[in-house]
């Protein structure tokens, strides 16, 4: 398994050497696209509760202040979870290559794209409660959970299968 790519080793370690596939190596990878998702609401408590001391300022990129550095621990999480999630799609890329991944993942992704754009043009301005920013990310996450029971009705009916149990082996009818 090639180890040495983006976003944390795309050019200057080449020379890593390649690791085999194994459960222990799997966990780890697994692990480290879990971290991000767990350290960012930790950070993100963390913010919050320096906002209500009055030591947190959202914007302000002051050496001593706590906004740089949740923002560069929260960005650096990120990229170090990336780095698993790409090694791992690469090694499934040629057994999901009939399952047409990439287009599938690129419209996941589209909607929050669009939502994003929709609001730094302007066309979703704030409401009476909500940022702009704010009422874009409600937005979506409304359309995220509709769409999701959608397909949780759809796939529930799709994948619905009778089991015929064997009477003949003792099974009970």
């Amino acid at each position: 398994m090639k180890i040495s790519m983006g976003p944390c080793c795309c050019c200057c370690c080449l020379c890593l050497p390649n690791i085999p596939m194994s459960r222990k190596t799997l966990t780890v990878l697994k692990s480290g696209t879990l971290q991000a998702a767990l350290l960012r609401p930790i950070l993100l408590f963390f913010a919050t509760v320096l906002w209500t001391n009055g030591n947190y300022e959202q914007g302000k990129m002051k050496v001593d202040g706590a906004f740089l550095w949740i923002t560069i621990l929260s960005v650096a999480a990120l990229i170090l979870s990336l780095w698993p999630i790409g090694i791992l799609f690469n090694q499934a890329k040629s057994n999901l290559s009939s399952h047409n991944i990439v287009p599938k993942f690129a419209l996941s992704q589209a909607q929050g794209g669009i939502i994003n754009l929709l609001v730094s043009t302007g066309t979703i301005v704030c409401a009476a409660l909500f940022s702009a920013r704010a009422r874009g990310a409600f937005m979506h996450q409304q359309l995220l959970v509709m769409e999701m029971f959608i397909l949780i009705l759809v796939s529930c009916c799709y994948y619905r299968r009778q089991y015929h149990l064997n009477t003949e082996e003792g099974c009970p009818p």
